[in-house]
């Protein structure tokens, strides 16, 4: 599936999105399109995506992101909507005040003993 950068630029402006988020709807919009096609139609996927936490006055360098995972709207079917609905989840994810705890936990939880080693 190929979708012109300049059109996705133009589909974001219009929904009042991003680039990004445009790119994310035309490939829920192939998704949508391919189940339908099996018969099997879906309404959202499980869906991960990083996202920056650096804020202003972090030092510059490294990676400060995290992972975050929602449900993908896959179900619909407009694409203007399909856009606007992204936006309004990232926005919502971005907004979430325990989005970066990740990180602080990630060090312990490293250290905990995988499933092979419960056995």
């Amino acid at each position: 599936m190929d979708v012109p950068l300049p059109e996705l630029r133009a589909a974001a402006r219009t929904a009042g999105g991003t680039v990004n988020d445009a790119y994310l709807a035309a490939l829920l919009g192939g998704y949508r399109r391919y189940h339908a096609a099996l018969g099997v139609p879906v309404e959202t996927i499980p869906m991960a995506m990083p996202i920056s936490v650096r804020r202003p006055g972090d030092p510059g360098g490294g990676n400060r992101i995290t992972g975050a995972r929602f449900g993908a709207p896959v179900g619909v079917a407009d694409p203007k909507a399909r856009i606007a609905r992204i936006r309004a989840l990232t926005l919502a994810v971005r907004g979430e005040p325990a989005l970066g705890s990740i990180g602080l936990m990630s060090t312990g939880l490293a250290r905990l003993p995988g499933r092979s080693a419960r056995r």
